[in-house]
């Protein structure tokens, strides 16, 4: 990293020949890549117990796109932006929704030069189907708008995956694909659906579509 007085000097230099956002893009890959090796390595040799690390999350994401020609892609919980930048080669189109103000405020600060990114502010469960509206291609709706401790925020509750879901099932079918995260909080305690709970939802909108729960997400393909 620069120190600060050369910083000063060499970002608006940088800025001015249209390199700032491609070397800090890249300084950003090559840090998350390095912390996701290590992550996994650890990951493995523990035991493999869930949560998965981020970076094979992503490469579900990225599997599942690829494999149904998905060039959009919606997230619920931004948080610090890590899937949607890593994603960002992906996807034609980006949207992704946060409630907490730093969070939000800080995305737009260190994405907001990627112009099919969309970064929307307020509560999923309100935000979503307003977002899904301007979509006219099948999407790929990647929920992960639980709280969590730290700097996330909380809204009506501690999960808005129940109105996602029925907002997504209750609409007229299509070819979108839904992957939900944190497959293991969905327990019935609490706020949380159980797993079954969430297939007795698919199975009454959607009764031809594929069921999964592998590498702690929830598939449920076509909605």
């Amino acid at each position: 990293m620069l120190p600060p007085a050369l910083h000063r000097f060499a970002a608006p230099v940088l800025h001015a020949l249209g390199l700032f956002h491609p070397l800090r893009d890249w300084r950003r890959d090559r840090r998350f890549a390095a912390a996701g090796r290590i992550a996994l390595k650890n990951w493995a040799t523990t035991g493999r117990a869930m949560p998965a690390p981020d970076l094979l999350k992503y490469a579900v994401l990225r599997e599942n796109a690829r494999r149904h020609g998905l060039v959009v892609l919606v997230e619920t919980g931004t948080f610090y932006g890590n899937a949607v930048f890593t994603l960002r080669n992906e996807f034609e189109e980006i949207h992704s929704i946060e409630l907490a103000p730093d969070l939000h405020a800080a995305a737009r600060r260190e994405l907001g030069h990627l112009r099919h990114l969309h970064l929307h502010f307020g509560d999923s469960a309100e935000v979503l189907p307003k977002v899904a509206e301007q979509i006219t291609s099948p999407a790929l709706y990647w929920l992960d708008g639980h709280f969590c401790s730290g700097p996330s925020a909380c809204g009506k509750s501690d999960t808005p995956i129940g109105a996602e879901v029925d907002f997504l099932l209750r609409r007229p079918p299509g070819r979108d694909m839904i992957l939900i995260d944190d497959a293991r909080l969905f327990d019935g305690d609490g706020e949380y659906p159980s797993l079954a709970e969430v297939r007795a939802w698919v199975e009454h909108h959607r009764p031809y579509a594929e069921w999964s729960v592998e590498t702690d997400i929830i598939r449920i393909f076509p909605v």
